[in-house]
């Protein structure tokens, strides 16, 4: 996120900090990245503010430490607090703490065929791992299906005065009605025969795109493990294929419910944004960027 989060006891999470990772002095400087989470440095330590748009998920950040206790040098797990749990709360925030690592997010524009076969490799290790614990399981369904009815239910109406952006949702939303109905009935249909079939679930990152694999010196690492369950490969090889350009050899059914999810999720995000009260600032800016490259204006 670009800004830090409103209501956030900054007190609070440095005597959280002190209690279960004893970390103590320093300056808690917010960095403007992601889009999940609000992110801060602290020395060595990178402290995580989640916004799970899926719901938080503990069990998910756990699976990322077991994962990398288990030998999988690629993960970068979480730091486990003095009472076992990686996921603490500050208020009604989730917060999890990572080492901070100096690393850049992987360049589809640059990577080579060497880099891609690394990487590659590396999600097919998670997805040949087997830890203990209790992860969430795909269903195959819209994960912001009630914002979703809600945003087309608002767009049948009159344009809400939400804010700087909620006219123009509402017209976007309008414009592009019939094939957001049409996405979402194929959608249903996909998966409902994904669900049916015969599929082997592996432990899945959920969001492995290039901004989540970092390259550091020596090494790639998969940061940002909110999103971990039980799944089809393909849940993770989308992903590659959608922001890194090359995947392994999928089955058509699940990339394309994959796909048309994904398009669904953040349109039905940012409808939610744009349709409840907000402000005219830089993240509300980065949103509209982000909703038109889905539902393009003047189409």
């Amino acid at each position: 996120m670009l800004l830090p989060p409103h209501g956030l006891d900054e007190n609070g999470l440095m005597v959280m900090l002190k209690e279960q990772f004893d970390i103590s002095g320093g300056v808690l400087e917010f960095q403007p990245l992601g889009e999940d989470s609000w992110s801060y440095r602290l020395g060595d330590f990178w402290v995580s503010v989640r916004r799970d748009l899926r719901g938080h998920a503990p069990a998910s950040y756990e699976a990322a430490r077991l994962l990398a206790d288990a030998g999988l040098d690629c993960v970068l797990a979480p730091l486990a607090g003095s009472d076992g749990r990686v996921s603490h709360h500050v208020g009604d925030f989730p917060v999890v703490v990572f080492p901070h690592v100096t690393a850049t997010p992987l360049d589809s524009a640059t990577l080579d065929d060497g880099d891609l076969d690394a990487v590659i490799g590396l999600m097919g290790a998670i997805h040949r791992a087997d830890i203990p614990g209790q992860l969430p399981a795909e269903d195959y369904r819209l994960s912001f299906e009630s914002d979703l009815f809600d945003a087309l239910t608002v767009a049948e109406g009159k344009a809400p005065e939400t804010g700087p952006y909620g006219a123009r949702a509402h017209a976007l939303l309008r414009r592009h009605y019939e094939a957001v109905t049409e996405m979402y009935e194929e959608l249903s249909q996909l998966g409902r025969r994904c669900a049916e079939s015969d599929v082997p679930l592996v432990i899945t990152h959920g969001e492995p795109g290039a901004p989540n694999i970092l390259r550091t010196a020596d090494s790639y690492l998969f940061a940002d493990w909110g999103e971990a369950m039980w799944g089809p490969a393909e849940r993770d090889w989308f992903h590659f294929a959608r922001t890194l350009r090359r995947a392994p050899d999928c089955r058509p059914d699940f990339l394309r419910f994959y796909d048309i999810r994904w398009r669904l999720n953040e349109i039905s995000e940012y409808a939610a944004v744009f349709f409840a009260e907000h402000a005219n600032d830089k993240e509300m800016k980065a949103m509209w960027r982000r909703m038109v490259n889905y539902l393009p204006e003047g189409h």
